[in-house]
């Protein structure tokens, strides 16, 4: 089990002004039935919300840095989670509810028992609080913002929400890899 723990994924700047837009007040969220909120950036046709189409937010071009820093030559699903106060929290106590290990199922176009060895799963923590991601081998990253966790598809995982702030927000990118070779051309 690969997972890659990357620290100060992106320059300051480019991070700051991702920062700056998911943690602004103008950002749309959009509430799912569990109780985290969702910010759909991209789905690929045969995705859900609407498997028949594909869906690309205007606001995806702000994820370009990092589609290439990651080398994405085909994103599944690319959309960002604030999960905080609201959602598994019990106050009483100060504690979070525990919820069970997932993993990503269906990648657009193939089932979960044809993907090939390059489909990845990435993780870039917005902000820092005390939450984290828990692998199934008990590995735990906390959530430092502008770290970014790269782990093969199918490894299960949980999110721990924040006990010490208001909100966790991260973003999930689920996509084929490539690494890109630079090939340099001789001029004559």
């Amino acid at each position: 089990m690969k997972i890659e723990v990357i620290d100060n994924f992106l320059p300051e700047k480019e991070f700051g002004g991702l920062q700056s837009y998911m943690m602004n007040s103008d950002c749309p969220w959009f509430y799912q039935e569990d109780g985290t909120l969702n910010h759909l950036f991209y789905s690929a046709k045969g995705q859900l919300p609407r498997e028949d189409e594909e869906i690309c937010a205007a606001t995806a071009v702000i994820l370009d840095p990092i589609m290439v820093k990651l080398g994405v030559v085909q994103p599944y699903k690319v959309e960002a989670y604030f999960k905080g106060g609201i959602t598994n929290y019990n106050k009483d106590v100060k504690s979070v509810k525990e919820v069970g290990m997932v993993k990503d199922t269906y990648i657009s176009g193939r089932s979960s028992i044809n993907t090939n060895s390059n489909d990845k799963v990435a993780v870039l923590f917005v902000n820092t609080n005390d939450g984290y991601l828990e692998f199934e081998d008990g590995s735990k990253v906390p959530s430092v913002e502008n770290t970014m966790v790269v782990f093969d598809y199918g490894i299960k995982y949980k999110t721990v929400e924040t006990v010490d702030d208001s909100r966790r927000v991260a973003i999930n990118f689920t996509y084929e890899s490539q690494e890109f070779k630079v090939i340099k051309v001789k001029k004559d």
